[in-house]
């Protein structure tokens, strides 16, 4: 699979570059970009007065997104947590808060002009989105603080990607590509060890695996490690190994998949099917079947 065909979600506080990083990469792949700002707010006049309802924004930016590649980007706070249930990377963007606040308010500026001016019909508007925003290192905080962000992307399968907000968006592309690139087709979970993947002796092998179909693309693949912990497998090699053999798994032309958690000392992962009018492929894979290899 190409970096084009990824589906990337690029988050962070306001201020932080995400939307004009989230520009430029979907620009550098030819894929969709699409904001979460642009479905969030009713047009009005003045804007930012009306919430459009989150039952209304998450199937409007699913048909914007469109089935094939894309970037998104935005905080939904968890709202619009099933628009990215299948998304291959997260990127975090961390700014200081100087440099946030005095980009949104040249971004003000730019945009409302003297609309924001004390005699100006945006002023309040203005205010308090300066005012909100600077509360963003505050945990008390009741709204998007960096705390929930962090407490948000500790709980996601994906990989997350964080890069420095005060480079320059062509150095952001450059090294979110290199991490598009790294990544096996699909994603991957980024706590499988202490650099996301570590070598594994393919003489250590898994006691079994459990298969249970879904949704008649996918399967769901559940491994439990014998002598090793799920930690040490290499991931890039186990997702690639989908045949079962007398001797064992292997990975000879499989098809990749993505690894979406563990607890040790299971780990849990995706794994396709073949497409509709695809060659038809031998597979033992039954709903609940256990099979047992001694290597990868």
């Amino acid at each position: 699979m190409d970096v084009a065909e990824h589906r990337i979600y690029v988050t962070g506080a306001a201020g932080s570059g995400v939307t004009t990083f989230g520009r430029a990469l979907a620009a550098e792949l030819d894929v969709v970009h699409v904001d979460c700002d642009d479905f969030y707010w009713l047009p009005t006049d003045p804007p930012y007065t009306t919430k459009r309802p989150a039952v209304e924004r998450v199937p409007l930016i699913r048909a914007a997104l469109g089935d094939a590649g894309w970037v998104l980007t935005g905080s939904f706070d968890g709202w619009g947590d099933p628009l990215i249930e299948r998304v291959d990377l997260i990127v975090f963007l961390s700014t200081p808060q100087a440099v946030r606040m005095s980009r949104l308010a040249a971004r003000e500026r730019k945009r409302f002009g003297d609309r924001i001016l004390p005699s100006g019909d945006m002023h309040g508007i203005h205010r308090s989105f300066l005012a909100w925003a600077a509360e963003y290192e505050n945990p008390a905080f009741n709204g998007r603080n960096r705390a929930r962000h962090e407490a948000w992307l500790a709980v996601q399968s994906a990989a997350v990607l964080r890069l420095d907000g005060e480079k320059a968006p062509d150095v952001l592309v450059a090294e979110a590509r290199k991490a598009l690139g790294a990544l096996p087709i699909g994603g991957i979970a980024p706590r499988f060890g202490p650099k996301g993947r570590t070598a594994m002796d393919e003489t250590e092998g898994w006691r079994h695996m459990k298969f249970a179909p879904r949704d008649g693309t996918r399967i769901l693949v559940t491994v439990r490690a014998s002598e090793q912990g799920a930690a040490d497998v290499d991931v890039a090699h186990w997702a690639r190994a989908d045949q079962f053999g007398a001797e064992g798994w292997r990975s000879a032309d499989s098809h990749p998949g993505q690894i979406i958690g563990y607890a040790e000392p299971e780990l849990r992962c995706w794994m396709p099917l073949p497409r509709a009018g695809a060659a038809a492929r031998p597979t033992p894979w039954e709903e609940g079947e256990e099979l047992f290899g001694s290597g990868i």
